[in-house]
């Protein structure tokens, strides 16, 4: 599922990836000495369905991710996700949730 996340300016991983549980999982230097540069605007990242190529869906913001693992997350829930969220259109995301600007009723 597809997911807004505020990415590090420093190296361009998900914030989440600083999180001490995370750092195991990558070399990056940043994400390991836990130091970041979040950027206030939330990013879209999207992901596509296996083997199709489809895009998914948009994890909405406060939404827990992987519920009942040792990777359970929730989606970040700021103003700026959330905004980011309703204001996305069909054109950036095919199943937002938003505004539909340049669809067709055909």
């Amino acid at each position: 599922m597809s997911v807004l996340a505020h990415v590090c300016r420093s190296c361009a991983h998900p914030m989440d990836w600083h999180d001490a549980r995370n750092r195991g999982y990558t070399t990056c230097r940043c994400c390991h000495d836990g130091s970041g540069d979040p950027d206030p605007v939330p990013t879209l990242l999207p992901t596509t369905s296996w083997p199709s190529g489809i895009r998914e869906g948009l994890w909405q913001p406060g939404s827990l991710r992987n519920a009942g693992t040792m990777h359970a997350t929730r989606t970040c829930s700021c103003e700026g996700c959330r905004e980011a969220a309703g204001g996305l259109t069909i054109r950036e995301h095919p199943v937002a949730t938003g505004r539909m600007e340049g669809s067709s009723s055909r």
